[in-house]
């Protein structure tokens, strides 16, 4: 099979395709077009390779590794930490709860700052009902540094806590934990 690719040209034939900061996709699955071809099965082989690059398992029955008892503790304390709210407010530096994380932006453990908070959330309905993102109450908006960027996200506040690490002296740190001062 024949695929064009920028660095390769349209010569370029193989069972792999490289993408992206020199990983390469393996298509082992294939699937039965109409007419009977079997053809490479390239979502699904490029969703578990996006999967593994996140440190994601690509398998949800391999995610969970701990016996039943740890995780059944493990998921009540989450549940606890996803119900235990804060008050943000434009200007405040915040960062994912442990555990809570169901973005790529932020990082874990780095900053973000507040731009807007809603009082009533947006829900988002146009989903799947199977995504971890359907009917998600979003009522805060970061500003994230995402390395190429800044981007601003809509996220769930549930799932973050102000930040506390340290403020270099650069960026001005007001008196308020978690809160950005610019200079006058």
């Amino acid at each position: 099979m024949t695929f064009g690719h920028p660095q390769h040209g349209n010569n370029w034939h193989g069972p792999e395709f490289p993408y992206e900061k020199g990983a390469v996709l393996k298509v082992t699955d294939c699937t039965a077009s109409k007419g009977g071809l079997i053809m490479p099965d390239f979502e699904n082989a490029l969703a578990k390779a996006v999967m593994n690059s996140l440190g994601e398992e690509s398998e949800p029955e391999t995610v969970c590794k701990r016996p039943p008892e740890i995780e059944a503790r493990r998921i009540v304390d989450l549940f606890n930490d996803l119900n235990k709210t804060a008050r943000f407010a434009r200007g405040d530096l915040v960062t994912w709860k442990q555990g809570l994380k169901n973005g790529r932006y932020p990082q874990k453990n780095y900053p973000a700052i507040v731009t807007k908070v809603y009082d009533e959330p947006i829900t988002r309905s146009d989903m799947e009902s199977g995504s971890n993102h359907f009917r998600e109450p979003l009522d805060l908006v970061i500003l994230v540094d995402t390395g190429d960027e800044v981007s601003e996200f809509h996220v769930d506040s549930r799932r973050f806590k102000h930040y506390e690490g340290q403020i270099d002296s650069l960026d001005l740190p007001s008196t308020q934990t978690g809160k950005f001062a610019r200079k006058s």
